[in-house]
């Protein structure tokens, strides 16, 4: 049985593309919620997690966990050195006690594409990749408009729980 409050990322197997999700919230979370086990390529849970800026909603991956996480996705020279390349358009889904609470897809920041649906940019610092999630793909930057719950992303139920892991930086 799954922790009530146990928060874990699942990178899932597929992409934009091969899960046709469209570019619409609706019709993309009603694909990504459905997505089981079969479906999820890696999992990452708080253990996985150096920290977690809630603030600028950035979570940083320990040194292990990114080295899974290139292990797994990177295929080419290129995409070891930039697994933020092999992680383009992959789909993701957040979850709370292994209920599906938001998902997505990772995008790269100046990608012309209009995604209306929550994105993660991932990005490498010090052997770290550091996923900053967002409600929409928007190269301006501007997420006022997405409200307090910023599509899901910024649940009080996971800010609780990313602290009682101790994960949850101050600030």
């Amino acid at each position: 049985m799954s922790d009530p409050a146990a928060f874990q990322l699942d990178i899932l197997d597929g992409t934009w593309g091969s899960l046709r999700l469209g570019y619409d919230a609706a019709g993309a979370w009603s694909t990504l919620q459905h997505v089981g086990p079969a479906g999820v390529a890696l999992s990452l849970t708080p253990a996985d997690f150096e920290s977690y800026d809630w603030a600028g909603q950035v979570l940083t991956l320990t040194s292990d966990a990114t080295q899974r996480v290139v292990a797994h996705f990177a295929h080419s020279d290129e995409e070891r050195e930039y697994p933020e390349a092999a992680l383009d358009q992959r789909g993701f889904v957040a979850r709370l006690g292994g209920h599906p609470i938001y998902g997505g897809i990772f995008l790269h920041q100046m990608s012309s594409m209009g995604i209306g649906f929550p994105v993660i940019y991932a990005s490498t610092a010090g052997g770290k990749l550091a996923f900053t999630l967002r409600p929409v793909h928007s190269i301006l930057g501007d997420y006022r408009s997405q409200g307090p719950a910023w599509s899901g992303i910024k649940d009080p139920q996971v800010r609780e729980a990313l602290a009682q892991s101790g994960k949850l930086a101050a600030g």
